[in-house]
């Protein structure tokens, strides 16, 4: 410290200083060079596409696009020295999905010209409409709320409140508009302002456009105190499966092959009377030092590349439960399954799995890792030895009249709801606890049919659960009007 002292006012000390601010200011430059090179080819490809065809130079954009996101993340790999993964990317197959998602994006109608500049005072613009929104939606809340109460309230087109009984409070309610602290500045806003407060009424183009009444969580009700704690209990589990059990496991040396190895301690014990395999729970791994001694970890892979992903099968015995926990987003490679959010029918997996699937719809990375797991535990046949379909009166099996849960967090929580789906055929009773699943899971219809069995926690303004396609879209309109 005395040495510093005694160099301040030094031109050695101004020399450092300068030296530091340059050295800032070029670590500032340089993503934004970046930034704006790959938006210039990003705007070239697009135009090349309009000037000389549709299909041919489209498809060269595509290509290329693919392989500038490949690009990136091949960086992501390398300034992560490898611990990301991302050595099984196939920048022109796996990211294809991604190329045509970004290159329609930013092209909607006019030239993608823009700066870092502009996309931080949209950004900012945005967010004083956001709050706009959110203000006007309180005025909601307490426009229900008065209604509830038998005031006879009816909105009016400038969002004030207006009583048919008396003239005067209509006067000084049409006044209050004045003193609102945001005011509506397009027509869009306005739109979406008169949807939220005439329910149940049709719009111009005969779309029902009525509010979904939400049932708010209360302590004296014991459902909701009953989902409150199993999901705090099993969000240790949808958690743990991303370092906690890998690494215990890894540190105990019962991993075969590693840390991207399987762990696989059953055992399959005498054949009983009626014809059922038993397992063995002595040798399996115990939660113990997480707190939970009574859950046996009795199936775990942690291989991860495009189609494979991490999942563990865990016994709680306190619960008297069989939880299947998936692993969200944690690598290059599951950023790919992200990406690959194109739709796909879910009518041939309902063919296989025995349900329904008709009309339904899901996301293209997560169904592929789906079937991965289905096809894993199909041929292991974990559940079928842990739950086995016709266990009645078989009282020898250590996981007789246990639950079935499937749970995760992002991207497994999506994984975790759409296996539900294809294994309640087999077990009716099961449930999924999805925790910060991505909006973009599964379709409208079929997210409805999930309500009995699936519970999703959302916490706060997370942004994955409100990820959709129209939500990008409706971004970008918000952007470009802006």
């Amino acid at each position: 410290l005395n040495s510093n002292a005694l160099l301040k006012g030094t031109p050695w000390y101004a020399m450092f200083c300068v030296v530091m601010v340059t050295y800032a200011f070029e670590l500032l430059l340089c993503p934004c060079m970046i930034m704006n090179q790959v938006g210039k080819s990003i705007t070239s490809e697009t135009s090349k596409s309009r000037l000389y065809g549709f299909i041919v130079n489209k498809e060269r954009s595509h290509r290329n696009t693919a392989a500038c996101i490949g690009g990136c993340l091949q960086c992501l790999r390398c300034l992560s020295c490898n611990r990301l993964g991302g050595g099984k990317i196939r920048a022109q197959t796996d990211l294809k999905d991604a190329s045509v998602a970004f290159m329609d994006f930013f092209n909607f109608n006019d030239k993608f010209d823009i700066v870092l500049s502009d996309v931080w005072i949209a950004f900012k613009m945005l967010g004083r409409v956001h709050r706009e929104r959110k203000y006007k939606s309180s005025q909601q809340a307490r426009f229900d709320k008065q209604s509830k109460s038998g005031e006879q309230l009816v909105p009016s087109l400038d969002l004030g409140f207006i009583n048919e009984n008396n003239d005067s409070d209509r006067a000084a309610d049409d006044s209050s508009d004045e003193n609102d602290l945001f005011v509506a500045e397009d027509n869009f806003s306005n739109k979406n302002a008169k949807r939220n407060y005439h329910p149940n009424v049709p719009d111009e183009d005969g779309n029902d456009t009525s509010t979904t009444r939400k049932t708010v969580l209360r302590h004296t009700r014991a459902s909701d105190m009953h989902h409150i704690h199993q999901a705090a209990r099993f969000s240790h589990y949808a958690m743990g499966v991303y370092d906690l059990y890998p690494d215990a496991l890894l540190a105990a040396g019962q991993i075969n092959g590693g840390r991207s190895g399987v762990y696989n301690p059953t055992q399959r014990g005498e054949s009983h009377s009626n014809g059922t395999d038993g397992i063995s729970l002595s040798s399996c791994f115990r939660l113990t030092d997480f707190g939970f001694p009574e859950t046996a970890l009795a199936y775990g892979t942690f291989a991860n590349d495009i189609l494979a992903t991490p999942y563990s099968i865990l016994v709680d015995e306190d619960a008297r439960t069989v939880i299947v926990s998936i692993r969200g987003t944690a690598t290059l490679e599951d950023m790919v399954t992200d990406l690959q959010f194109s739709s796909v029918a879910m009518e041939r997996v309902g063919e296989v799995c025995g349900f329904d699937g008709k009309g339904t719809y899901s996301h293209r990375g997560m169904l592929t890792k789906s079937k991965w797991i289905y096809n894993d535990l199909t041929r292991r046949k974990i559940l079928a030895r842990l739950l086995p379909t016709d266990d009645s009166g078989n009282s020898n099996n250590p996981c007789h009249n246990f639950n079935l849960i499937f749970t995760g967090h992002s991207l497994g929580a999506g994984i975790a709801a759409i296996l539900g789906t294809m294994f309640r055929p087999t077990y009716p009773e099961l449930k999924c606890y999805a925790f910060c699943p991505p909006g973009c899971s599964v379709s409208i219809n079929l997210a409805l049919q999930c309500e009995d069995y699936v519970t999703s926690i959302v916490v706060g303004h997370d942004l994955v659960p409100r990820i959709r396609g129209s939500n990008f879209e409706m971004l970008r309109f918000e952007f470009l009007e802006i």
